[in-house]
């Protein structure tokens, strides 16, 4: 006896023809003594426990946007538990979806048989011409690669068989037919069916199967309302779900039909099935194209005679007004002969008998052919099979099974808006209270012209960026020779308080492991393995065995514990150091940020001090850095890769030691704080960067850049330290942008103000009056409060004073839901996710303004608004105290309703959270998003990972419809909720 696996994506209770057959293969089988396993989704109705054989399911969860669900087997450790200890024979695989995906796993683990059984559905939604590219994707990368890997292909019939071949399918392709249950309903069986689905005493018009655009359901709807207004009386059953549901319910209701249609949704029962058969006057198959025409046997064995459209498959089965009902496809033809067919009796019963007499292939008979078939493929030898592995397994074989797991359960949780349980390991505080605090050591300063640089040449590039809405610039800083000779900043935001910087961290922690390899305590050689032994993998083979520290400073270990990873356990070292590469290390350039988090931890491990005490003395206290706070791992080591915050002023300071060749005047004198040899390894090309961000080559965690000699210290959202040497010039920019260095033009800018320099020994140019006039007059006026990501002009506005009286002690009620006040990038990032928001209150406050409490579980904020300028709040989240200025702006809308739309600017971070407050009668509708938004920043993510993963992700992103994971990834960052008083 054989050991068989059945994997099917739909499967009984569910009632579609796939499930149906996958149902009788398994009992058939099990029936002649075989151990059969159906590999298979889980459902949440019906019972499967009654069954001669072991169904094996697995987790299945919703697709956001839809109504459907799909399996993920990756995630169910029990499934897999189960699955994993299974011997089989032969695999046998009905569903290119989820559970074949999971046949072809299991048969390339095993090294057995699979065989894929090609479904006419699977010609209609993935092998059809079509003139839409993803469409002609998804046939590239679905339907061919996936069976392809089969070792032998069935097909219902040689109509499906030859469309195959001509379409190039090589191998083995045999024709099975499908078998019909011969058991004919009894009296009480047909009672049954009556009593279930209230049949009324007219005629009944059956159509059993999915609800999708290839069965021509709305031609029989068309047909029954030509049939209801010649008053010809009838019901239509319609059973069974699908995609095109919602539509067919809407066309009933247009129509007119409601009270002639009924929809009885999925039969789960196979009896009762039978029964609705036995009780129909004719069954509906208007179907085109290659089908199997189950339906039509099936409505056969029980004496009801089908209608299906002239020319289709099913039609050979059929003789016209013998056996059944030809028409052909236009709702008129099915009326007329729908109607010709009721208005006989005596015909309906001749035709009804004749039905019986369509062949019917009884499954002992497909079965036994079948068995033999499972025999002489479970007899070959096993190097004769093909390997199973495809596009889609490669990458993911490449992958520690544990880690990706974990992951899509991130992701999955993520999308389905489960925040509260995404991390692994618990909150703990991130941000503390920032005090804007004057600079101890001060930059010197100096005006452009003294510096051999144009005023109004600097003026042109201020004026440049703040022209670009996209760039949302907030603040920015400008050195020649050393000192600072033009400030900007975008009002609200304040120089004095630090910025967020991503990952432009990543060139300080380099610093640090410059500094500790000057001191001699590192080689950029040593194994990090030997580093971290009580952490490194038992097996010696394992490619961490050939990591070395320059392999994380040039980001070349190509390890797969990345960024999104570090949500998922809370000993990032031995993550890092357990999980599979994608290439030897040292051979390729791959962003990772996990990369520089090791060297925070090898600094911590070196030295017995964490990345902030070692930097301490050797670069803050020279520098007179005295505002600065870096994020944490769970076990207390410093992020690393981001998580810094510094002044503007403060990351200046260490570009100009970078540009000084590692050399600071401080109060005691010129100090070395690192070496020159260090500074020259760490701003020239290491490693090339064709994958990169930016192409022109990394250095030690610092990019190189189109210009000679010119470096870049990136951080995401905007953050730049961007250093010409031969200028002895040097930029620095925080913004708020979802585009990246590369995209944004920056460079072109800055180079065209700072190539007016002058090269003389001595580079001072003429005063321009009028040039630091127009500079002045540009860094006085420079605001956000008018871009176009947070105001428009053309709104019809009221008074704040008149909306403050109107909303004078409402609260606001709310049901479930994940909106708050903070950014969902910070909230992510910093693993602090809001409860949602319970209750807003509005109370006038003196002076005509209006102030509003958001009560989000245990925490209330607070924010006064007012007509003009910006209102300053300390918003707090746990531990978390962010420092906001807040705008409003007010909208009158038509009838009565009103809204208001506040824009919230956390200052020391890139991000702005958006606020829509909608007034209708007593509810309010409140909509959260944020700038830069989240599908913008994941976009962004995206890109800098570098291009093999972006090409991968295209790729795919056609088989999960890119355009609906977009808008879950929008709706996930824009909640929008409704309340009530």
């Amino acid at each position: 006896m054989l050991k068989i696996a059945q994997c099917t994506d739909s499967f009984l209770p569910i009632s579609d023809g796939v499930g149906r057959v996958a149902y009788a293969y398994a009992r058939a089988l099990s029936q002649h003594g075989h151990d059969v396993y159906v590999i298979t989704p889980m459902v949440n109705d019906g019972y499967r426990g009654r069954y001669p054989f072991e169904i094996i399911d697995y987790l299945a969860l919703p697709v956001p946007g839809t109504q459907q669900k799909t399996g993920v087997a990756a995630l169910d450790m029990h499934y897999l538990t189960r699955a994993n200890a299974l011997s089989l024979d032969v695999i046998h695989t009905h569903s290119p979806g989820p559970a074949g995906m999971e046949a072809v796993r299991l048969a390339d683990r095993l090294h057995v048989p699979l065989v894929g059984t090609f479904h006419p559905k699977y010609i209609r939604e993935y092998l059809s011409a079509s003139e839409d590219d993803r469409q002609a994707m998804l046939t590239k990368y679905f339907a061919f690669d996936y069976f392809s890997r089969c070792d032998e292909i069935w097909t219902v019939n040689r109509e499906a068989r030859d469309f195959l071949i001509e379409r190039g399918f090589a191998g083995n392709v045999e024709v099975f037919d499908n078998g019909t249950e011969l058991e004919t309903a009894d009296e009480r069986t047909r009672l049954r069916a009556r009593e279930t689905f209230h049949l009324t005493d007219a005629p009944a018009l059956f159509f059993a199967g999915s609800m999708e655009p290839q069965k021509n359901l709305p031609r029989v709807l068309e047909a029954a309302a030509i049939l209801q207004d010649r008053g010809v009386r009838f019901q239509l059953m319609l059973a069974g779900h699908g995609s095109e549901e919602k539509r067919v319910r809407e066309r009933v209701h247009a129509l007119n039909l409601s009270g002639t249609v009924r929809f009885l949704g999925y039969i789960t029962d196979e009896t009762l099935l039978s029964g609705l058969y036995a009780e129909s006057a004719l069954c509906l198959f208007p179907a085109r194209g290659i089908t199997a025409g189950l339906i039509v046997r099936e409505a056969a064995v029980q004496g009801t005679p089908s209608l299906v459209i002239a020319g289709s498959a099913p039609s050979t089965l059929i003789e016209d007004g013998v056996n059944g009902l030809t028409c052909g496809d236009t709702a008129e033809g099915m009326a007329d002969a729908i109607e010709a067919y009721l208005s006989a009796p005596e015909r309906m019963n001749e035709i009804s008998l004749r039905a019986k007499t369509i062949a019917p292939v009884s499954w002992d008979a497909v079965i036994g052919r079948v068995e033999a078939r499972y025999a002489e493929l479970a007899s070959m030898e096993r190097t004769a099979l093909k390997r199973k592995r495809g596009i889609f397994r490669k990458e993911l074989e490449k992958v520690d099974l544990t880690l990706e797991k974990r992951a899509m359960d991130l992701i999955w949780k993520f999308l389905t808006q489960d925040t509260q349980h995404i991390y692994v390991y618990p909150y703990k505080m991130q941000k503390p209270v920032f005090r804007p605090l004057p600079e101890d050591r001060p930059l010197p300063r100096s005006d452009p012209e003294t510096e051999g640089v144009s005023s109004r040449a600097i003026d042109a590039l201020i004026r440049s960026i703040d022209g670009d809405d996209a760039a949302c610039a907030q603040e920015m800083l400008i050195l020649r020779n050393g000192k600072v000779i033009a400030q900007a900043v975008w009002s609200p935001y304040e120089a004095g308080l630090p910025h967020q910087l991503y990952s432009l961290s990543k060139s300080i922690t380099a610093t640090a492991i410059g500094m500790l390899v000057d001191e001699g305590g590192l080689r950029l050689d040593e194994k990090l393995c030997d580093i971290f032994f009580d952490k490194a993998p038992e097996n010696e083979q394992h490619p961490a065995y050939k990591m070395t520290v320059r392999h994380l400073l040039n980001m070349s270990t190509g390890s797969y514990f990345n960024e999104a990873g570090s949500a998922m356990g809370a000993d990032w070292e031995r993550e890092f150091l357990h999980a599979g590469v994608k290439f030897p290390a040292g051979t390729a350039f791959e962003y990772n940020s996990m990369n520089t988090y090791m060297l925070a931890a090898i600094v911590r491990r070196k030295t017995g001090r964490t990345l902030t005490e070692y930097l301490t003395p050797r670069l803050y206290e020279p520098l007179g850095i005295r505002r600065h706070y870096w994020e944490t791992c769970p076990n207390g080591t410093e992020k690393g890769g981001w998580g810094l915050s510094l002044c503007m002023e403060d990351v200046a300071k260490i570009g100009q030691l970078y540009l000084n060749k590692g050399l600071w005047e401080t109060p005691d004198g010129v100090r070395r704080l690192v070496s020159e040899r260090w500074i020259t390894e760490a701003t020239r090309p290491q490693i090339e960067t064709p994958n990169g961000e930016i192409t022109y080559g990394y250095g030690h965690q610092v990019w190189m850049t189109a210009r000679k000699g010119a470096f870049l210290f990136n951080g995401a959202f905007g953050q730049y330290m961007l250093a010409l040497p031969d200028r002895n010039a040097l930029v620095v920019l925080f913004s708020g942008t979802s585009r990246l260095f590369a995209q944004g033009g920056v460079l072109d800018q800055v180079t065209a103000a700072l190539d007016t320099v002058q090269d003389d020994p001595l580079p001072k140019l003429p005063p321009d009056k009028k040039g630091v006039k127009a500079l002045r007059s540009t860094l006085d006026g420079l605001s956000v409060r008018y871009k176009r990501q947070y105001y428009k002009p053309v709104l019809r506005q009221i008074p704040i004073a008149a909306l403050a009286r109107r909303l004078d002690g409402r609260v606001y009620s709310f049901p479930k839901n994940i909106g708050g006040l903070f950014p969902m990038i910070l909230q992510s990032v910093h693993n602090n996710f809001t409860t949602g928001v319970d209750q807003i209150v509005f109370m006038e406050a003196e002076d005509g303004k209006l102030r509003v409490e958001f009560v989000e579980g245990a925490f209330t904020h607070r924010i006064t608004v007012d007509e003009d300028g910006y209102a300053s709040a300390a918003l707090s989240q746990r531990d978390d105290t962010f420092e906001t200025r807040i705008t409003v702006q007010t909208e009158l809308l038509d009838a009565g309703a009103y809204a208001l739309n506040i824009a919230i600017h956390f200052i020391e971070t890139p991000f702005t959270r958006l606020v829509r407050l909608l007034f209708s009668g007593n509810t309010l509708r409140l909509t959260f998003d944020e700038s830069p938004s989240i599908k913008d920043a994941s976009e962004m993510m995206l890109e800098l990972t570098g291009i093999t993963r972006v090409q991968i992700v295209r790729n795919l992103l056609p088989l999960l419809k890119r355009e609906k994971m977009q808008h879950t990834l929008r709706t996930f960052t824009t909640v929008s909720v409704q309340g009530s008083v």
